[in-house]
């Protein structure tokens, strides 16, 4: 139920071996740098809210367990959409920082940096999808999320197929971000329409301030270079 992206990007590996040479280590090295963000925060904060939610489920504080749901949520918002930004406009600079030496050359930053760009904007969805998977969890509903996650990983096979014709290795990770976006707004309608879990309208308010921020963020990150 947790595990969709890393089953996804399972496939995308086994599809990427009948591309050119070099596509398995460009999604490869992208993801590497995709999942720093998505392990300090996302798994950090899902493994943080876990027992905490669970504690308050059992007591029936459905007021404190709407605030700890939608604490988790503006965390996940306030780290993963700068973040994404950053990643998405400093993907060459990250990659040449981190690969440009040896074998790795000009041509592979390049390939490399598309991977990550388009990986990148499934990174808010990637960290959502470990806080919204929690509130199943801790309701003992573990069947919801997998079901969710298997249709999404149809999802991802078959969009790997219709784009990796004409974007390659990139194709793939397109395919990854947009399946995961999907995971996240099918666990949104079912927290709303099984667990009946109630969102707090202040969530909407830190999401338009993070996407503001973010954007002057990136457009001033530009201006710089």
């Amino acid at each position: 139920g947790n595990g969709a992206y890393q089953l996804n990007l399972l496939i995308d590996m086994i599809l990427a071996s009948t591309l050119p040479d070099g596509s398995i280590s460009y999604l490869y090295y992208a993801d590497r740098v995709n999942q720093l963000p998505l392990g300090v925060l996302g798994i950090a904060i899902s493994t943080a809210m876990l027992p905490i939610l669970s504690n308050q489920m059992k007591r029936n504080e459905s007021i404190k367990a709407k605030e700890t749901i939608s604490k988790a949520i503006k965390f996940g918002l306030i780290f993963s959409i700068p973040s994404f930004v950053g990643l998405c406009i400093l993907s060459d600079e990250i990659v040449t920082f981190l690969f440009f030496r040896g074998a790795f050359e000009y041509s592979d930053v390049k390939l490399t940096g598309l991977a990550l760009m388009a990986l990148s904007f499934g990174l808010p969805a990637f960290i959502m999808i470990k806080i919204l998977v929690v509130p199943f969890f801790a309701n003992e509903d573990t069947k919801t999320p997998v079901r969710i996650s298997v249709i999404s990983m149809f999802l991802n096979l078959a969009l790997n197929l219709l784009l990796i014709k004409k974007f390659l290795h990139v194709g793939l990770a397109i395919a990854t971000s947009i399946s995961a976006w999907f995971n996240v707004l099918m666990l949104i309608y079912f927290l709303l329409t099984k667990i009946k879990i109630q969102f707090d309208k202040t969530i909407l308010n830190v999401f338009i301030k993070v996407v503001f921020s973010s954007i002057s963020m990136g457009l001033l990150i530009k201006y710089l270079m």
